[in-house]
């Protein structure tokens, strides 16, 4: 997986019926994000997101936002509670990366 200039952030939650989730986004591309059965697949994914999610700026003439400088990943837990992600405030973060 390469490295990204843009903050990752990796949230573990669970589906609606209840299976393991991450979530992994990066904030200075609204929007961009993608999920998977693990924290590395999450983040795999959400690499090919971003790939097509600047594509697509490009294509329609927009600029591409800037990364953050000195971005780190951040990971945070999360459950779902009906249908919404809410923060546990015991739990521990993700690894960094």
């Amino acid at each position: 997986m390469p490295d990204s200039p843009y903050m990752v952030v990796v949230t573990r939650t669970v589906t609606t019926t209840g299976e393991p989730c991450y979530l992994a986004t990066h904030p200075e591309l609204a929007g961009c994000m993608a999920s998977g059965r693990s924290d590395d697949e999450a983040r795999a994914n959400l690499d090919d997101a971003r790939d097509v999610y600047i594509s697509a700026l490009k294509r329609r003439g927009i600029d591409v936002p800037e990364p953050t400088r000195g971005a780190k990943t951040l990971g945070t837990s999360t459950v779902a509670v009906t249908g919404r992600a809410s923060s546990l405030p015991t739990a521990e973060p993700l690894r960094s990366r």
